[in-house]
């Protein structure tokens, strides 16, 4: 990975019925915001929502 991106995790859904994609309804409560750069490393448990953008625009 080059540059950086802004991670948002979510919590998973409260009966623990996952599913790829998606998720309908109300997002879980946000557990962590955080901005990942080169060289780092961000540990996501299974069964957190993630998702995340670059915020690092340059083209290196």
């Amino acid at each position: 990975m080059a540059g950086s991106k802004r991670w948002t995790v979510r919590s998973g859904p409260s009966d623990h019925n996952w599913q790829a994609g998606e998720v309908p309804g109300e997002a879980g409560p946000v557990l962590l915001n955080a901005t990942v750069a080169t060289g780092q490393v961000l540990y996501i448990p299974r069964g957190e929502s993630s998702g995340s953008e670059r915020t690092d625009r340059s083209n290196s």
